[in-house]
């Protein structure tokens, strides 16, 4: 709504006597009582919020304007927010940005409340969230925007800012699978572990002054399930059967040697003739419905499977119950034999003549022509005396 010069002059004079009232604030908190510090932080975190939405919208302004435009942006906002310089900057000027790219020579258009950019705008100019925040959630909803229905997109996105404001841009990060299985194209949950399964890496063991080792794992949410049903159990507290002492030990503690133990079994117990035949693979039972795994949509809740820790699953990665097959190793190429250091000598008068394969002989009933021919020194002629 335009507001009248008189209006945004009182409105920059109430804003310097609230920078005033901040400044040297910590002088004055001594004398405040201990009911009233949580609502004085209440209301500078309101301040707050309400300042940094008002950074955007002036630099949106600014932009709409023609006083600076493109890569300038960010040198414009740098200058005026020196706090900005230290993180923020490139958040508010990008936004800003986005914001002022529909608009034409006669008109100013806000995108549409249905679209990803309305719907983080909205929120960034109420003050619900910083610019960083809204920019980390346009990113999200850009790299799902191909994955999932164009009719989920604007609700993926309202999930997407709701999950951030509340928990920060990393949590909102793992709706991801939860939005691919329930909005996505068919096949889109398949084709993100498949992505995920070159990603997946165990790093080699890293000595730490040389007594702990450290490793660093990534798995897929198949893997890690896998994981957590052979070292769940075992990590769990144990106290003392005969004093009742409680397991005091940390959990990280009691999952590494719960880890260490699985392995251990794993290296020693042997069960087939072979050396390479281990113990029975860890088995996780799942009660499925018959029609949820005749179906291949995953475009639906009911096509999925969780995990224990309640991580989508496709089909695809759910095996039967009995052992793992076990890889299958390339062909072995047969390599041709060297050829010899040093070439045959020729055949001279004394050599014997070279020895040939023994044919089969022909089916007759004299023995003697059944007989294989043989080299015999009666056969060489006489030494002249």
């Amino acid at each position: 709504m335009a507001t009248g010069t008189g209006e945004l002059a009182e409105r920059r004079s109430l804003l310097k006597a609230a920078t005033d009232a901040l400044t040297d604030l910590d002088e004055a908190l001594a004398a405040a009582p201990a009911d009233d510090l949580g609502d004085l932080m209440e209301l500078l975190d309101t301040l707050a919020a309400r300042a940094s939405a008002a950074r955007v919208q002036v630099t949106l302004e600014a932009v709409r304007r023609g006083e600076v435009a493109g890569p300038a942006t960010h040198a414009w906002v740098r200058t005026h927010a020196p706090s900005l310089r230290q993180s923020g900057a490139a958040a508010v000027t990008r936004l800003a940005l986005d914001v002022a790219a529909g608009d034409t020579p006669t008109h100013r258009n806000d995108p549409g409340p249905d679209t990803p950019l309305g719907v983080v705008w909205t929120a960034v100019r109420t003050g619900q969230v910083e610019a960083g925040t809204g920019c980390a959630v346009l990113r999200e909803a850009t790299r799902l925007a191909p994955l999932l229905e164009s009719a989920a997109l604007p609700t993926a996105t309202s999930g997407l800012l709701a999950l951030a404001a509340e928990y920060g841009a990393s949590v909102m990060r793992r709706l991801r699978p939860r939005l691919l299985a329930e909005h996505g194209h068919d096949g889109a949950l398949d084709d993100l572990h498949t992505r995920l399964a070159a990603a997946a890496h165990l790093s080699m063991p890293h000595m730490e002054s040389g007594d702990l080792t450290e490793y660093q794992l990534w798995m897929t949410p198949a893997q890690a399930a896998t994981l957590e049903a052979a070292i769940g159990p075992p990590s769990a507290p144990a106290p003392n059967d005969d004093t009742g002492e409680a397991d005091l030990r940390p959990a990280g503690q009691r999952r590494v040697e719960a880890l260490t133990v699985v392995c251990a079994t794993a290296t020693a117990h042997t069960t087939g003739a072979h050396d390479t035949d281990r113990g029975p693979d860890t088995t996780l039972h799942l009660t499925i419905p018959l029609a949820d795994l005749t179906t291949t949509d995953t475009a639906t809740p009911a096509g999925l499977l969780t995990t224990l820790t309640g991580t989508f699953r496709p089909p695809a990665t759910t095996r039967p119950a009995g052992p793992l097959p076990r890889p299958r190793q390339p062909p072995r190429t047969r390599r041709a034999p060297p050829p010899p250091a040093h070439p045959p000598a020729a055949p001279g008068p004394c050599s014997p003549p070279p020895p040939t394969a023994p044919s089969s002989p022909p089916r007759t009933s004299d023995a003697s022509a059944a007989t294989p021919p043989s080299w015999s020194t009666s056969s060489a002629p006489a030494a002249n005396p």
